[in-house]
């Protein structure tokens, strides 16, 4: 995707085009290190956090003041519950939906209590202690 494509008209007030231009000269200032990759690996993933906010400001734009949750079930598919969570709910993110039990109290712990966790597959039966504690 073209950067001409992310870039998307401002509205509610909030100018997405500074947004991403702070964004990705943070990105070209502070490039991804690689380390500890073996001579064998033919593939890196690289993640850019602060691309993962900006598409939540997004979204959340096109909500007009409605609730913009987002899904970081199965490790935020691969690339880190805890560390997407954080990012997302320093700009403003509240409810996180995660799969399972277990995943509710990873990102749980890594969020203050006003964060919403709601889960998937619901409390099941024998973990309501737990369900309570952190969901």
């Amino acid at each position: 995707m073209t950067a001409e494509i992310l870039k998307m008209p401002s509205k509610d007030g909030v100018d997405l085009d500074k947004v991403y231009e702070s964004l990705m000269q943070n990105y070209r200032d502070n490039p991804p290190q690689l380390s500890h990759t073996p001579n064998h690996v033919l593939t890196v993933l690289e993640v850019n956090f602060d691309a993962i906010a900006y598409n939540y400001l997004r979204i959340k734009q096109d909500f007009h003041g409605r609730i913009c949750a987002a899904v970081v079930k199965c490790d935020a598919y691969g690339i880190g519950a805890e560390n997407v969570s954080k990012k997302l709910y320093s700009v403003g993110c509240r409810h996180f939906f995660v799969a399972t039990l277990d995943e509710a109290v990873t990102v749980r712990m890594a969020l203050p209590e006003d964060a919403e966790i709601l889960v998937f597959s619901g409390v099941l039966p024998g973990t309501e202690e737990i369900g309570r504690a952190h969901v």
